[in-house]
Formats: structure tokens, C-alpha cells, sequence
């Protein structure tokens, strides 16, 4: 029984094509998707640790994320808002301030002394615009 040629990159049974009388030796991918994916995969590996290639991905998720800001903000708003959440239910039931998480907050109060400055400090700015 002879082996049977699979794709390199998705591991499926190669078939004949229609029209063909028998499968063609030298072909190597089921499909163009898998060709280029297979090859793009290659050529990570490859050029990772480089500087160059660094850049160009860096440059090309830029682009990617500038693009689609408004997308990325809502898959990471959520997660962060309950996050930010749950550390302020702790930081309430420590007794520490709630904007800084690290001081103990004053009495009857969510804030330390330096955050409740800060934030009056703040509103009287937006006041003064």
C-alpha cells in the first residue's frame, strides 16, 4: 500500500484534481491559502530575531491598530473595567484608598489625603478652562 502525500501545513490527504489522470508529484499544498501560509510561517521563523523584520512588524501592527482603534478599545474596555472593579471592592474592604490602592484612605472616606488633593486640584482646573 503506498503512503499517501498530506499537506505540509494543514496535514489533509492530497486528491486528485478534476481533470487530472493522477496526482502530480511535484505538488506539495492542497490549496494556494495553505501554500502562503505555510511559507509566511517559514519565513517568521526565520527572520524573528531580526532587527529589520522586528520593524516591519511593528510598523504593520501600528498600521493594523490604527486602523481598527475603536475594536481593540472594546476588547480591552471590558475586561479592564471589571478588573478595575474587583480591586476597588478589595481596596474598600482593606480600608486603602481607592484611586491609588496603596494608602490607607481617611476616615469615611474612599480617598487618601494626597489623591482627594489631587482630584481638587483637578476639578478646579477644568473650572478655571
Amino acid at each position: 500500500m503506498e503512503k499517501k502525500k498530506r499537506c505540509p501545513h494543514c496535514k489533509k490527504v492530497l486528491e486528485i484534481r478534476e481533470g487530472a489522470k493522477r496526482l502530480n508529484t511535484k505538488r506539495k499544498f492542497c490549496n494556494e491559502t495553505c501554500r502562503t501560509r505555510f511559507n509566511g510561517r517559514v519565513r517568521y521563523n526565520k527572520y524573528k530575531d531580526e532587527d529589520w523584520y522586528k520593524e516591519k512588524q511593528n510598523k504593520s501592527f501600528n498600521r493594523l491598530l490604527s486602523k481598527n482603534r475603536e475594536h481593540f478599545n472594546d476588547l480591552v474596555r471590558e475586561p479592564n473595567r471589571l478588573y478595575q472593579k474587583k480591586k476597588t471592592k478589595e481596596a474598600r474592604k482593606k480600608g486603602f484608598c481607592t484611586n491609588c490602592f496603596k494608602k490607607p484612605a481617611r476616615e469615611n472616606r474612599v480617598f487618601c489625603e494626597e489623591c482627594l488633593n489631587r482630584q481638587k486640584e483637578l476639578r478646579r482646573l477644568k473650572k478655571e478652562k
